[in-house]
């Protein structure tokens, strides 16, 4: 009798243990697919805003148009630029008073619909000191 209760004993406490296992990784995958390659992408190119006024503040100014985004990996700032989602370069403009990051979708061209569509993110550039 011991014996059967033990063994039922082990049984429920398997089933229990992958019940949660089979809840924990639901959790996680779920909050994983939450987020796109659109996402990801959005992210990015805040970071990479983010970066650039970390860039500034160590060199007193924005990269130029030429420069591009390299000058923050040249600049320490970055240890490396990160591609988007799609494995592709992300752009960078310094034009007058704004800053302009982009990333091309994911066919990686200008323009677009739908997933194809161009992610931008327009910084305006703050006065200087």
């Amino acid at each position: 009798m011991r014996r059967a209760l033990r063994e039922a004993g082990k049984a429920l406490l398997i089933v229990a243990m992958s019940g949660g296992m089979l809840l924990l990784g639901f959790v996680l995958t779920g909050n994983v697919c939450d987020y796109g390659p659109d996402d990801r992408a959005r992210m990015d190119l805040k970071n990479l805003s983010a970066a650039l006024r970390l860039h500034h503040r160590k060199t007193r100014r924005y990269p130029t148009s030429a420069e591009g985004l390299q000058a923050l990996v040249d600049s320490g700032v970055l240890e490396q630029l990160p591609l988007d989602p799609w494995r592709n370069e992300y752009g960078y403009a310094h034009c007058a008073r704004h800053i302009f990051l982009w990333s091309q979708g994911a066919d990686g061209e200008p323009g677009g619909e739908g997933r194809d569509a161009d992610l931008v993110l327009i910084a305006a550039q703050p006065p200087a000191r």
